[in-house]
């Protein structure tokens, strides 16, 4: 499998198709949201996962919320989150009136990059990925097109 990672989406030439801008402009996720999934990856010496409950504001996405679900790999380097967390946070969602399953969020011990496993993945769940570095608690954000993978703006604001 060959991936490209940028950091910008590529300038279009009329009439080629080429994707001119990124479905996401940008992804905030509070920051206590991030010192708990790095708090319970170091508890538990494994990836954490869940998906993010949010709202999509002018392009952006607003994590309002994490749903996190049982990981079921057997290696601490891995997640399979557990289904029922997933049903269960599609339902939470549509309890919140006007909220919605807006990121697939996760721990990486020693770095907020996809890995090839993460890559799979994102085809998988074309969902925007937000991948927190659980040594030193930053994150960075990630969407998959077809081949091509962007790193999306993310921030974390402290309350």
């Amino acid at each position: 499998m060959v991936v490209r990672v940028v950091k910008e989406p590529p300038s279009s030439t009329p009439g080629c198709g080429a994707e001119t801008s990124l479905p996401v402009a940008g992804v905030v996720v509070p920051r206590e949201i991030l010192s708990e999934l790095c708090s319970l990856h170091s508890r538990y010496g494994r990836e954490v996962a869940g998906l993010a409950i949010g709202v999509e504001v002018s392009g952006v996405l607003v994590v309002e919320d994490l749903v996190i679900g049982e990981n079921l790999a057997e290696s601490a380097d891995r997640f399979y989150l557990d289904p029922v967390a997933i049903v269960e946070a599609y339902r939470y969602a549509e309890l919140l009136e006007g909220r919605d399953v807006v990121a697939l969020v996760h721990t990486h011990p020693g770095g907020a990059y996809p890995s090839y496993l993460d890559l799979e993945g994102m085809e998988l769940w074309p969902l925007t990925w937000v991948i927190v570095d659980s040594e030193n608690c930053t994150a960075r954000a990630w969407i998959r097109r077809g081949k091509r993978i962007w790193e999306v703006p993310l921030t974390a604001p402290r309350p």
